[in-house]
């Protein structure tokens, strides 16, 4: 028991960010992603309880966290989206400059939900394509394809924010 308590705690450490993105960019409630978020690992605490080994960890959690997003939405936890999303990277390292955030966070609004989060799991959160397309349930190519889309999109933004800051100079 208390091996799995450390296991635990040490997945909840490296995978909490991915799972609460994945859960607030589906629900857009900060509330509702956070509850997602904690029934995801306490899900995987009775995994580990039952003598259960979870193979691909990160598809499983990106799975589970899917799941119980859908489930809330159907049955109607999700009840008013918040305009004011918390900066995930703020509560994973409090020490981050404002000023970089603002920036962040401008440049990720220009880009829909489902790119905005396959941007983020890939390029931000460690995951390959394929952990992203068995947790999400979508082919590869839609998770290539949507990276990419990001990418341009964000290039796009990051030129536009650039040239409206030099014209303020």
């Amino acid at each position: 028991m208390k091996d799995n308590a450390k296991r635990l705690d040490k997945v909840y450490r490296e995978q909490r960010t991915a799972v609460y993105h994945t859960a607030l960019t589906l629900l857009k409630n900060a509330a509702t992603a956070e509850d997602v978020m904690q029934e995801v690992f306490l899900a995987y605490y009775r995994e580990l309880e039952q003598g259960r080994e979870v193979r691909h960890l990160k598809a499983w959690l990106l799975t589970a966290t899917r799941n119980r997003c859908y489930n809330a939405l159907r049955d109607g936890r999700h009840e008013h989206p918040t305009d004011d999303l918390p900066d995930i990277a703020a509560q994973a390292d409090p020490i981050a400059d404002l000023q970089e955030q603002d920036m962040v966070e401008r440049v990720l609004a220009c880009l829909g939900d489902d790119e905005r989060l396959a941007f983020c799991l890939h390029y931000m959160d460690g995951y390959t394509y394929r952990q992203i397309a068995e947790g999400l349930g979508i082919p590869m190519g839609t998770v290539q394809t949507r990276c990419r889309i990001a990418r341009g999109k964000l290039r796009a933004a990051l030129r536009n924010i650039i040239d409206q800051e030099e014209a303020l100079v």
